[in-house]
């Protein structure tokens, strides 16, 4: 059952954090201690904190996959 949120209070968490499509380190940077901010709050986050949580992990993860990718290793290098 997905959960209702107060959108006056979401859109205030946005507003503060600024969430966008990451396109420099500096930015990664900034939105993965965003997310660190959140999961210090634990079990305590709020319907709204972790609608954004989602949103901030899923810019993250797009942003390291494009970034971040591992070069599969040839046989001889895994030997």
């Amino acid at each position: 059952m997905a959960s209702i949120i107060n959108k006056e209070v979401y859109a205030k968490l946005l507003a503060e954090t600024l969430p966008r499509v990451i396109h420099t380190e500096d930015e990664h940077k900034r939105l993965v201690k965003e997310v660190e901010k959140l999961m210090d709050l634990g079990e305590e986050l709020t319907d709204e904190q972790a609608e954004l949580f989602d949103l901030l992990v899923t810019l993250i993860e797009q942003y390291e996959d494009k970034h971040y990718q591992l070069k599969t290793a040839t046989l001889h290098e895994s030997v």
